[in-house]
Protein backbone atom coordinates (compact mmCIF):
# COMPACT_ATOMS: atom_id res chain seq x y z
CA UNK A 1 0.00 0.00 0.00
CA UNK A 2 1.15 3.56 -0.77
CA UNK A 3 0.73 4.97 1.89
CA UNK A 4 2.97 8.48 2.63
CA UNK A 5 5.44 6.34 4.80
CA UNK A 6 6.06 3.94 2.32
CA UNK A 7 7.26 3.95 -0.99
CA UNK A 8 7.90 8.14 -0.94
CA UNK A 9 11.21 8.98 -0.49
CA UNK A 10 12.06 10.18 3.20
CA UNK A 11 13.83 13.25 1.86
CA UNK A 12 10.53 14.50 0.45
CA UNK A 13 11.78 16.16 -2.72
CA UNK A 14 10.23 16.91 -5.94
CA UNK A 15 12.22 15.54 -8.73
CA UNK A 16 12.11 18.27 -11.57
CA UNK A 17 9.04 17.44 -13.09
CA UNK A 18 7.58 20.34 -15.61
CA UNK A 19 4.16 22.21 -14.33
CA UNK A 20 2.68 25.16 -14.32
CA UNK A 21 2.55 27.57 -11.41
CA UNK A 22 -0.94 27.10 -9.67
CA UNK A 23 -3.69 30.21 -9.90
CA UNK A 24 -4.33 31.56 -6.31
CA UNK A 25 -8.31 30.99 -5.51
CA UNK A 26 -8.51 35.42 -6.08
CA UNK A 27 -7.23 34.55 -9.54
CA UNK A 28 -9.30 31.48 -10.43
CA UNK A 29 -12.29 33.62 -9.30
CA UNK A 30 -11.26 36.71 -11.23
CA UNK A 31 -10.61 34.84 -14.58
CA UNK A 32 -13.66 32.74 -14.02
CA UNK A 33 -16.09 36.12 -13.56
CA UNK A 34 -14.27 37.59 -16.79
CA UNK A 35 -14.97 34.36 -18.60
CA UNK A 36 -18.48 34.84 -17.74
CA UNK A 37 -19.26 38.27 -18.45
CA UNK A 38 -16.84 38.16 -21.74
CA UNK A 39 -19.15 35.08 -22.78
CA UNK A 40 -22.77 36.84 -22.04
CA UNK A 41 -21.54 39.89 -23.66
CA UNK A 42 -20.15 38.19 -27.04
CA UNK A 43 -23.33 36.23 -26.81
CA UNK A 44 -25.60 39.49 -27.05
CA UNK A 45 -23.23 41.62 -28.84
CA UNK A 46 -23.19 38.88 -32.06
CA UNK A 47 -26.52 40.53 -32.21
CA UNK A 48 -25.12 43.90 -32.75
CA UNK A 49 -22.05 43.72 -35.12
CA UNK A 50 -22.06 41.85 -38.38
CA UNK A 51 -20.37 38.66 -38.32
CA UNK A 52 -17.16 39.61 -39.98
CA UNK A 53 -16.65 43.05 -38.34
CA UNK A 54 -13.88 44.25 -36.59
CA UNK A 55 -16.03 44.73 -33.77
CA UNK A 56 -17.49 41.06 -33.82
CA UNK A 57 -14.00 40.06 -34.50
CA UNK A 58 -12.70 42.00 -31.08
CA UNK A 59 -15.49 40.73 -28.65
CA UNK A 60 -14.03 37.05 -29.84
CA UNK A 61 -10.57 37.66 -29.12
CA UNK A 62 -11.02 39.16 -25.82
CA UNK A 63 -13.38 36.19 -24.62
CA UNK A 64 -10.24 34.27 -25.64
CA UNK A 65 -8.27 36.12 -23.12
CA UNK A 66 -9.48 34.65 -19.88
CA UNK A 67 -9.95 31.26 -21.91
CA UNK A 68 -6.48 30.98 -22.37
CA UNK A 69 -5.13 31.73 -19.42
CA UNK A 70 -6.97 29.12 -17.58
CA UNK A 71 -6.12 26.41 -19.98
CA UNK A 72 -2.16 28.07 -19.60
CA UNK A 73 -3.02 26.98 -15.64
CA UNK A 74 -3.47 23.22 -16.39
CA UNK A 75 -7.19 23.77 -16.81
CA UNK A 76 -8.17 20.65 -18.84
CA UNK A 77 -11.95 21.90 -19.54
CA UNK A 78 -13.81 25.58 -18.81
CA UNK A 79 -17.16 24.83 -17.96
CA UNK A 80 -20.11 27.22 -17.86
CA UNK A 81 -22.95 25.74 -15.95
CA UNK A 82 -26.46 27.42 -14.12
CA UNK A 83 -26.48 27.67 -11.01
CA UNK A 84 -29.98 28.08 -9.91
CA UNK A 85 -30.81 31.01 -11.45
CA UNK A 86 -27.13 32.42 -11.83
CA UNK A 87 -23.92 31.04 -13.75
CA UNK A 88 -21.32 29.19 -11.94
CA UNK A 89 -17.62 29.02 -14.19
CA UNK A 90 -15.46 26.25 -13.05
CA UNK A 91 -17.53 25.53 -10.11
CA UNK A 92 -17.44 29.58 -9.05
CA UNK A 93 -20.57 30.77 -8.66
CA UNK A 94 -20.67 34.64 -10.46
CA UNK A 95 -21.71 36.95 -7.80
CA UNK A 96 -24.04 39.88 -8.22
CA UNK A 97 -23.87 39.46 -12.22
CA UNK A 98 -24.36 42.10 -14.16
CA UNK A 99 -27.31 42.49 -16.92
CA UNK A 100 -25.48 40.60 -19.48
CA UNK A 101 -24.54 37.35 -17.67
CA UNK A 102 -28.47 37.85 -16.00
CA UNK A 103 -29.92 37.73 -19.68
CA UNK A 104 -27.20 35.03 -20.90
CA UNK A 105 -28.57 32.62 -18.13
CA UNK A 106 -32.05 32.85 -19.44
CA UNK A 107 -31.13 32.15 -23.25
CA UNK A 108 -29.08 29.12 -21.66
CA UNK A 109 -32.72 28.39 -20.06
CA UNK A 110 -34.54 29.32 -23.17
CA UNK A 111 -32.28 26.29 -25.26
CA UNK A 112 -32.23 24.03 -22.03
CA UNK A 113 -28.47 23.95 -21.96
CA UNK A 114 -27.34 23.33 -18.02
CA UNK A 115 -23.69 23.20 -19.35
CA UNK A 116 -21.06 24.02 -21.78
CA UNK A 117 -17.92 22.68 -21.83
CA UNK A 118 -14.69 24.68 -24.03
CA UNK A 119 -11.74 22.45 -24.50
CA UNK A 120 -8.16 23.01 -24.83
CA UNK A 121 -7.76 24.16 -28.63
CA UNK A 122 -11.20 26.34 -29.13
CA UNK A 123 -11.25 28.80 -30.97
CA UNK A 124 -12.50 32.05 -32.06
CA UNK A 125 -14.76 30.07 -35.13
CA UNK A 126 -15.67 27.56 -32.41
CA UNK A 127 -17.29 29.99 -30.26
CA UNK A 128 -19.20 31.81 -33.19
CA UNK A 129 -20.91 28.30 -34.04
CA UNK A 130 -21.99 28.53 -30.18
CA UNK A 131 -23.19 31.81 -30.34
CA UNK A 132 -24.88 30.79 -33.52
CA UNK A 133 -26.71 28.18 -31.70
CA UNK A 134 -27.91 30.45 -29.05
CA UNK A 135 -28.99 32.72 -30.62
CA UNK A 136 -31.30 30.75 -33.46
CA UNK A 137 -34.21 30.70 -33.84
CA UNK A 138 -36.37 28.33 -31.72
CA UNK A 139 -38.30 26.32 -34.58
CA UNK A 140 -34.81 26.04 -36.40
CA UNK A 141 -33.06 24.28 -33.55
CA UNK A 142 -36.30 22.48 -31.88
CA UNK A 143 -35.27 19.09 -33.32
CA UNK A 144 -31.45 19.66 -32.64
CA UNK A 145 -30.13 19.12 -29.69
CA UNK A 146 -26.84 21.64 -29.26
CA UNK A 147 -24.18 18.35 -29.42
CA UNK A 148 -25.72 18.03 -32.66
CA UNK A 149 -25.50 21.09 -34.18
CA UNK A 150 -21.91 21.39 -32.91
CA UNK A 151 -20.85 18.05 -34.55
CA UNK A 152 -22.33 19.09 -37.96
CA UNK A 153 -20.40 22.24 -38.15
CA UNK A 154 -17.36 20.31 -37.60
CA UNK A 155 -16.66 21.81 -34.07
CA UNK A 156 -15.10 19.30 -31.46
CA UNK A 157 -13.75 21.49 -29.09
CA UNK A 158 -17.29 22.83 -27.64
CA UNK A 159 -19.48 21.07 -25.58
CA UNK A 160 -22.99 21.33 -24.84
CA UNK A 161 -25.02 19.07 -21.76
CA UNK A 162 -28.41 19.19 -21.58
CA UNK A 163 -28.72 16.68 -18.70
CA UNK A 164 -32.24 15.11 -19.66
CA UNK A 165 -33.96 12.03 -18.76
CA UNK A 166 -36.76 10.62 -18.62
CA UNK A 167 -38.59 9.24 -15.65
CA UNK A 168 -42.07 8.57 -14.27
CA UNK A 169 -42.51 12.08 -13.53
CA UNK A 170 -41.49 13.17 -16.69
CA UNK A 171 -38.23 15.18 -18.24
CA UNK A 172 -35.95 16.46 -15.09
CA UNK A 173 -32.52 17.92 -15.22
CA UNK A 174 -29.77 17.52 -12.74
CA UNK A 175 -30.50 20.82 -11.33
CA UNK A 176 -34.16 19.99 -10.92
CA UNK A 177 -33.91 16.07 -9.23
CA UNK A 178 -30.99 18.04 -6.87
CA UNK A 179 -33.08 20.82 -5.95
CA UNK A 180 -35.64 18.63 -5.11
CA UNK A 181 -33.66 16.48 -3.65
CA UNK A 182 -32.32 19.09 -1.54
CA UNK A 183 -35.75 19.28 -0.04
CA UNK A 184 -36.55 15.94 0.46
CA UNK A 185 -33.09 15.34 2.06
CA UNK A 186 -33.35 18.53 4.13
CA UNK A 187 -36.84 17.52 5.49
CA UNK A 188 -35.10 13.67 6.59
CA UNK A 189 -32.53 15.78 8.27
CA UNK A 190 -34.86 18.03 10.19
CA UNK A 191 -36.75 14.97 11.20
CA UNK A 192 -34.07 12.88 12.72
CA UNK A 193 -33.03 15.97 14.74
CA UNK A 194 -36.24 16.56 15.86
CA UNK A 195 -38.34 13.32 16.60
CA UNK A 196 -35.60 10.91 15.98
CA UNK A 197 -37.31 9.54 12.68
CA UNK A 198 -36.40 8.99 9.22
CA UNK A 199 -38.13 7.63 6.11
CA UNK A 200 -35.52 5.44 3.77
CA UNK A 201 -37.89 4.94 1.42
CA UNK A 202 -38.47 8.58 0.51
CA UNK A 203 -34.27 8.58 0.63
CA UNK A 204 -34.28 6.11 -1.81
CA UNK A 205 -36.43 7.54 -4.03
CA UNK A 206 -34.27 10.47 -4.30
CA UNK A 207 -31.35 8.10 -4.63
CA UNK A 208 -33.14 6.48 -7.67
CA UNK A 209 -34.09 9.75 -9.31
CA UNK A 210 -30.09 10.87 -8.72
CA UNK A 211 -28.58 8.14 -10.48
CA UNK A 212 -30.48 8.22 -13.23
CA UNK A 213 -29.61 11.46 -14.34
CA UNK A 214 -25.70 11.14 -13.39
CA UNK A 215 -25.27 7.74 -15.08
CA UNK A 216 -27.09 8.90 -17.95
CA UNK A 217 -25.27 11.90 -18.91
CA UNK A 218 -21.88 12.27 -20.50
CA UNK A 219 -20.60 15.05 -17.97
CA UNK A 220 -17.39 14.99 -16.08
CA UNK A 221 -17.97 14.28 -12.88
CA UNK A 222 -16.26 17.33 -11.93
CA UNK A 223 -19.16 19.69 -13.92
CA UNK A 224 -21.73 17.82 -11.90
CA UNK A 225 -20.56 18.38 -8.59
CA UNK A 226 -20.12 22.14 -10.17
CA UNK A 227 -23.71 22.60 -9.91
CA UNK A 228 -24.34 22.67 -6.27
CA UNK A 229 -25.53 25.06 -4.42
CA UNK A 230 -23.17 25.88 -1.16
CA UNK A 231 -25.11 27.43 1.34
CA UNK A 232 -25.69 23.79 3.49
CA UNK A 233 -22.53 22.24 3.95
CA UNK A 234 -24.16 18.85 5.43
CA UNK A 235 -26.69 18.50 2.66
CA UNK A 236 -24.42 19.72 -0.39
CA UNK A 237 -21.52 17.28 1.36
CA UNK A 238 -24.48 14.18 1.45
CA UNK A 239 -25.51 14.97 -2.08
CA UNK A 240 -21.57 15.20 -3.27
CA UNK A 241 -21.11 11.33 -1.73
CA UNK A 242 -23.80 10.01 -3.34
CA UNK A 243 -23.16 10.65 -6.50
CA UNK A 244 -19.45 10.06 -6.20
CA UNK A 245 -20.44 6.27 -4.61
CA UNK A 246 -23.60 5.59 -7.29
CA UNK A 247 -20.02 6.47 -10.10
CA UNK A 248 -18.23 4.12 -8.63
CA UNK A 249 -20.72 1.52 -8.37
CA UNK A 250 -21.22 1.92 -11.87
CA UNK A 251 -18.35 1.67 -12.94
CA UNK A 252 -17.81 -1.58 -11.17
CA UNK A 253 -20.49 -3.20 -13.15
CA UNK A 254 -22.97 -3.76 -10.26
CA UNK A 255 -26.96 -3.71 -10.79
CA UNK A 256 -29.10 -0.78 -10.88
CA UNK A 257 -30.83 -2.12 -7.48
CA UNK A 258 -27.30 -2.36 -5.90
CA UNK A 259 -26.74 0.73 -7.22
CA UNK A 260 -29.61 2.44 -5.48
CA UNK A 261 -29.55 0.51 -2.12
CA UNK A 262 -25.47 2.07 -2.03
CA UNK A 263 -26.78 5.51 -2.86
CA UNK A 264 -28.95 5.54 -0.23
CA UNK A 265 -26.95 4.56 2.32
CA UNK A 266 -24.65 7.43 0.77
CA UNK A 267 -26.93 9.68 1.39
CA UNK A 268 -27.80 9.02 5.12
CA UNK A 269 -23.92 8.01 6.04
CA UNK A 270 -23.79 11.26 8.03
CA UNK A 271 -27.67 11.79 9.19
CA UNK A 272 -26.30 11.26 12.68
CA UNK A 273 -25.01 14.92 12.63
CA UNK A 274 -28.45 15.53 13.59
CA UNK A 275 -28.15 14.51 16.91
CA UNK A 276 -24.57 16.79 17.98
CA UNK A 277 -24.74 20.18 18.38
CA UNK A 278 -24.62 23.30 15.43
CA UNK A 279 -21.43 24.37 17.47
CA UNK A 280 -19.64 21.08 17.35
CA UNK A 281 -20.53 21.00 13.85
CA UNK A 282 -19.52 24.37 12.62
CA UNK A 283 -16.17 24.35 14.54
CA UNK A 284 -12.58 24.87 12.45
CA UNK A 285 -9.26 23.79 13.74
CA UNK A 286 -8.62 21.77 16.56
CA UNK A 287 -11.30 20.38 19.08
CA UNK A 288 -10.99 19.30 22.45
CA UNK A 289 -11.80 15.70 23.94
CA UNK A 290 -15.09 16.62 25.10
CA UNK A 291 -16.11 18.26 21.37
CA UNK A 292 -14.37 15.65 19.82
CA UNK A 293 -16.01 12.55 21.32
CA UNK A 294 -19.38 14.44 20.60
CA UNK A 295 -18.39 14.92 16.99
CA UNK A 296 -17.37 10.65 17.02
CA UNK A 297 -21.09 9.50 18.16
CA UNK A 298 -22.25 10.47 15.06
CA UNK A 299 -21.76 7.33 12.99
CA UNK A 300 -23.56 5.42 15.94
CA UNK A 301 -26.05 7.75 16.29
CA UNK A 302 -26.96 7.90 12.74
CA UNK A 303 -26.68 3.63 12.87
CA UNK A 304 -29.00 3.91 15.53
CA UNK A 305 -31.68 6.05 13.75
CA UNK A 306 -31.26 4.22 10.52
CA UNK A 307 -32.39 0.63 12.18
CA UNK A 308 -34.94 2.71 14.07
CA UNK A 309 -36.35 3.60 10.76
CA UNK A 310 -40.30 2.45 9.55
CA UNK A 311 -37.98 0.09 6.39
CA UNK A 312 -35.67 -1.31 8.38
CA UNK A 313 -32.34 0.19 6.56
CA UNK A 314 -29.78 -2.12 7.47
CA UNK A 315 -27.42 -1.78 5.14
CA UNK A 316 -27.47 2.42 5.53
CA UNK A 317 -26.83 1.71 9.37
CA UNK A 318 -23.75 -0.10 8.87
CA UNK A 319 -22.63 2.60 6.37
CA UNK A 320 -23.17 5.06 8.53
CA UNK A 321 -21.45 3.20 12.01
CA UNK A 322 -18.45 2.25 10.08
CA UNK A 323 -18.07 4.98 7.15
CA UNK A 324 -15.26 6.66 9.65
CA UNK A 325 -13.40 3.17 11.18
CA UNK A 326 -11.18 1.11 8.69
CA UNK A 327 -13.88 -2.06 8.51
CA UNK A 328 -13.41 -5.45 9.54
CA UNK A 329 -12.99 -7.72 5.75
CA UNK A 330 -15.66 -9.85 7.56
CA UNK A 331 -18.33 -6.88 7.54
CA UNK A 332 -21.59 -7.14 5.82
CA UNK A 333 -21.95 -4.25 2.88
CA UNK A 334 -18.01 -4.05 3.58
CA UNK A 335 -18.62 -2.68 -0.31
CA UNK A 336 -20.87 0.20 0.15
CA UNK A 337 -18.90 1.25 3.50
CA UNK A 338 -15.09 0.99 1.69
CA UNK A 339 -16.89 3.20 -1.72
CA UNK A 340 -18.44 5.54 1.24
CA UNK A 341 -15.38 5.95 3.10
CA UNK A 342 -13.35 7.06 -0.16
CA UNK A 343 -16.63 9.10 -1.44
CA UNK A 344 -16.29 10.99 2.32
CA UNK A 345 -12.86 11.75 2.38
CA UNK A 346 -12.86 13.25 -1.33
CA UNK A 347 -15.23 15.63 -1.00
CA UNK A 348 -13.66 16.52 2.45
CA UNK A 349 -10.40 17.31 0.94
CA UNK A 350 -12.67 19.27 -1.81
CA UNK A 351 -14.36 21.21 0.66
CA UNK A 352 -10.90 22.08 2.49
CA UNK A 353 -9.07 22.89 -0.88
CA UNK A 354 -11.77 24.45 -3.30
CA UNK A 355 -11.09 23.04 -6.46
CA UNK A 356 -13.44 22.80 -9.17
CA UNK A 357 -11.75 21.22 -11.73
CA UNK A 358 -10.36 18.19 -13.20
CA UNK A 359 -7.06 18.91 -12.04
CA UNK A 360 -8.56 19.14 -8.35
CA UNK A 361 -9.72 16.36 -8.55
CA UNK A 362 -6.56 14.22 -9.63
CA UNK A 363 -4.93 16.01 -6.97
CA UNK A 364 -7.07 15.40 -4.25
CA UNK A 365 -7.22 11.61 -5.66
CA UNK A 366 -3.27 11.68 -5.44
CA UNK A 367 -3.25 13.36 -1.88
CA UNK A 368 -5.49 10.38 -0.58
CA UNK A 369 -3.11 7.76 -2.18
CA UNK A 370 -0.18 8.84 -0.66
CA UNK A 371 -1.22 10.67 2.71
CA UNK A 372 -3.89 8.49 3.34
CA UNK A 373 -3.75 5.32 1.91
CA UNK A 374 -3.46 3.28 4.74
CA UNK A 375 -6.89 3.90 5.51
CA UNK A 376 -8.63 2.61 2.19
CA UNK A 377 -8.57 -1.02 0.38
CA UNK A 378 -6.23 -0.18 -1.94
CA UNK A 379 -7.86 -1.57 -5.09
CA UNK A 380 -11.08 0.23 -4.68
CA UNK A 381 -8.82 3.50 -3.99
CA UNK A 382 -6.83 2.87 -7.10
CA UNK A 383 -9.52 2.22 -9.44
CA UNK A 384 -11.13 5.56 -7.61
CA UNK A 385 -8.41 7.83 -8.46
CA UNK A 386 -8.56 6.13 -12.44
CA UNK A 387 -11.96 7.59 -12.17
CA UNK A 388 -10.75 10.96 -11.33
CA UNK A 389 -8.10 11.08 -14.07
CA UNK A 390 -5.07 9.81 -12.31
CA UNK A 391 -2.27 8.43 -14.18
CA UNK A 392 -3.81 9.22 -17.99
CA UNK A 393 -1.31 9.46 -20.81
CA UNK A 394 1.44 11.92 -20.93
CA UNK A 395 0.79 12.40 -16.92
CA UNK A 396 4.66 13.05 -14.91
CA UNK A 397 5.57 11.65 -12.02
CA UNK A 398 8.55 9.54 -10.80
CA UNK A 399 8.28 5.88 -9.29
CA UNK A 400 8.87 5.19 -5.81
CA UNK A 401 12.27 3.53 -6.45
CA UNK A 402 13.03 7.25 -7.83
CA UNK A 403 12.58 7.10 -11.72
CA UNK A 404 11.19 10.17 -13.27
CA UNK A 405 8.53 8.87 -15.81
CA UNK A 406 5.94 9.66 -17.97
CA UNK A 407 2.80 7.62 -18.77
CA UNK A 408 2.24 6.40 -21.71
CA UNK A 409 -0.54 3.98 -21.56
CA UNK A 410 -2.90 4.14 -18.66
CA UNK A 411 -4.10 0.74 -16.66
CA UNK A 412 -7.84 0.84 -17.80
CA UNK A 413 -8.76 0.32 -13.58
CA UNK A 414 -5.10 1.07 -11.40
CA UNK A 415 -4.12 4.77 -11.67
CA UNK A 416 -0.86 4.10 -10.05
CA UNK A 417 -0.18 1.24 -12.11
CA UNK A 418 0.38 2.49 -15.83
CA UNK A 419 2.87 1.91 -18.63
CA UNK A 420 5.77 3.99 -18.17
CA UNK A 421 8.68 5.82 -19.71
CA UNK A 422 11.84 6.84 -17.68
CA UNK A 423 12.62 9.73 -18.68
CA UNK A 424 15.40 10.14 -15.60
CA UNK A 425 17.07 7.09 -13.95
CA UNK A 426 18.34 9.08 -11.04
CA UNK A 427 19.62 6.58 -9.04
CA UNK A 428 17.26 3.83 -9.06
CA UNK A 429 17.53 0.68 -10.83
CA UNK A 430 15.93 1.17 -14.21
CA UNK A 431 17.63 3.17 -17.26
CA UNK A 432 16.65 6.13 -18.85
CA UNK A 433 14.18 5.35 -21.57
CA UNK A 434 12.85 1.97 -20.40
CA UNK A 435 9.25 1.43 -20.88
CA UNK A 436 7.60 -0.05 -18.12
CA UNK A 437 4.71 -2.05 -17.73
CA UNK A 438 3.98 -1.67 -14.22
CA UNK A 439 0.79 -3.59 -13.78
CA UNK A 440 2.80 -6.65 -14.72
CA UNK A 441 5.40 -6.26 -11.73
CA UNK A 442 2.88 -6.21 -8.78
CA UNK A 443 6.18 -6.30 -6.63
CA UNK A 444 7.60 -3.77 -8.43
CA UNK A 445 7.71 0.15 -8.16
CA UNK A 446 4.16 2.56 -8.76
CA UNK A 447 3.55 5.55 -10.22
CA UNK A 448 3.80 8.35 -8.06
CA UNK A 449 2.25 11.68 -9.56
CA UNK A 450 3.30 15.13 -8.62
CA UNK A 451 0.95 16.20 -5.91
CA UNK A 452 -0.48 19.98 -6.44
CA UNK A 453 0.58 22.57 -4.87
CA UNK A 454 -2.62 22.96 -3.13
CA UNK A 455 -2.61 20.20 -1.10
CA UNK A 456 1.21 19.73 -0.19
CA UNK A 457 0.09 21.70 3.00
CA UNK A 458 -2.99 19.64 3.65
CA UNK A 459 -2.86 17.45 6.73
CA UNK A 460 -4.92 14.02 6.98
CA UNK A 461 -5.71 15.87 10.42
CA UNK A 462 -7.67 18.28 8.41
CA UNK A 463 -9.94 16.10 6.77
CA UNK A 464 -10.54 14.36 9.98
CA UNK A 465 -11.50 17.74 11.58
CA UNK A 466 -14.64 17.79 9.30
CA UNK A 467 -16.23 14.47 10.87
Amino acid sequence: MAGEGKGIRSSGAVPPVASRPALTRAELESLARDVAIRVAGANHGRRLYGQRGQGWARTLAAVMEPLGALFEAGAQEVTLALLGDGLAVQGLPVTQPPSAVVRFVGQLKARDVEIISLLPGVDTADLEVLFEYLGADAADVAAMRGEGWLRERGVERVRIKHLKLVGSGGMESFRDVYLRGRRVLGRQFQRAATDGEVSVGAVGELARALMDVVLGSEAPVATLMALRDRDDYQLVHSVNVATLVGVQAEALGLDEAEVQVMVTAALTHDIGKTRVPEAVLTHRGPMGAKEQALLDRHAVEGARLLLDASVKASLPAVVAQFHHAVPDPGLPGLLAVELCRVADVFDGVRTLVGFHDAVGMQGAATFMWRRMGDRFNPYLLQRFARLAGVGAAGAQGWLDTGEVVRVLAPHPELAFSPKVEVLDARDGPLRTGAQVDLAARPDGPTFQPVLPAAFRNLAPADVDGLG
